[in-house]
């Protein structure tokens, strides 16, 4: 069973670069066993992992323990694999300014889904561009995302104005809670995913899906 901060004997390649795992996850070390492996079948083999668990994945990438151990780690050349993009931030702004940081280190950012690569030690022009092309998306979903958070967040407190004399039940999530299930729903998660990174019940992320407008209002309600 893997461990974070483990080492993989006998996977260091030939090659001076290194290539590093890095996993966000609530879940335990069967799920790391499980993404090595999904590494090693898309042709990636991973020589350490490290990773953070717990609230700190609620934080940015490099306000994190391990997240912050990377920049010592990582040199330019070396590659930084991780699941999906989701792994590097809560949200579409923190995740392109862990990219920013990585890729301005010269590191290179491989996800497992998806097959994506931002290429910080990319120098041909073309390879530049279209990786400079694919982060302006993810600022453009990052603002999308910004705006639409912004409009839960109006209709939430015009609901809680119209319910102020009853509070109802405490909502279970807290505000970083809340923002970590509406980015995961919004990149397509299933509520057992987010149930498991986030401890709330299936039942509670479904209701936050089917009615984003008053979990809001739940969390202005109790002044969360």
């Amino acid at each position: 069973m893997l461990q974070i901060g483990q080492y993989l004997k006998g996977r260091r390649s030939t090659q001076t670069h290194r290539t590093v795992l890095y996993a966000a996850t609530a879940c335990g070390d069967h799920a790391l066993d499980d993404l090595t492996s999904a590494a090693v079948s898309v042709g990636i083999m991973i020589e350490e992992i490290f990773g953070d668990r717990g609230s700190a994945i609620r934080l940015p990438l490099h306000e994190r323990e391990n997240g912050q151990r990377l920049s010592n780690i990582l040199h330019e050349g070396d590659s930084l694999v991780v699941r999906w993009l989701d792994d590097l931030g809560p949200t579409y702004v923190h995740i392109c300014d862990a990219l920013r940081r990585l890729m301005g280190n010269g590191i290179i950012v491989r996800t497992i889904v998806g097959g994506l690569v931002f290429d910080g030690s990319a120098r041909d022009p073309v390879e530049r561009s279209r990786r400079d092309s694919m982060l302006d998306l993810l600022d453009a979903m990052g603002q999308a995302s910004q705006e639409a958070s912004k409009e839960v967040q109006r209709a939430g407190i015009d609901l809680a104005r119209s319910e102020r004399r009853y509070r109802g039940r405490k909502p279970a999530y807290d505000r970083p809670t809340l923002n970590i299930v509406r980015h995961m729903l919004t990149n397509d998660a299933g509520a057992s995913a987010i149930s498991k990174l986030t401890g709330l019940s299936r039942q509670a992320i479904l209701r936050i899906r089917d009615d984003p407008a008053q979990a809001e209002a739940a969390l202005i309600r109790w002044g969360m």
